[in-house]
């Protein structure tokens, strides 16, 4: 039996008076590999900032490995969720390389212990 790695029940997330998301659940196991996919405006990326903590849903329970990201109004702040994010759009420096790019978000590390993270 897997391990659920990533569960969500009624998501919901607006934006001043407009529904982005409404109702939005999936269970996603160890190993598994979700795309998801659907056209512009219908709430993808509003789903994977939610997930990450960059934008309050406002409704749902979001769990991560049985760590509780979410639940009415409780959140768990974004830098305490261990998660990853990089936007598909120029949010990157486009004068650094992959590797300057990561290590410049790991700003608070020692320069010996940020080079350790960007070679894992």
């Amino acid at each position: 039996m897997s391990l659920s790695a990533l569960h969500i029940e009624n998501l919901a997330v607006k934006l001043q008076d407009k529904t982005i998301l409404e109702d939005f659940s999936l269970n996603l196991n160890e190993g598994d590999i979700l795309c998801l996919l659907g056209p512009s405006g219908c709430g993808k990326t509003t789903a994977l900032k939610a997930i990450a903590g960059l934008m309050d849903a406002h409704k749902g329970t979001i769990t991560l490995f049985d760590q509780l990201l979410k639940k009415n109004s409780y959140e768990l702040p974004p830098e305490q969720r261990d998660i990853g994010f990089i936007f598909q759009d120029y949010a990157l420096f486009p004068h650094m390389t992959v590797a300057e790019n990561i290590a410049f978000s790991l700003r608070h590390l020692t320069k010996q212990a940020r080079l350790a993270q960007v070679e894992e």
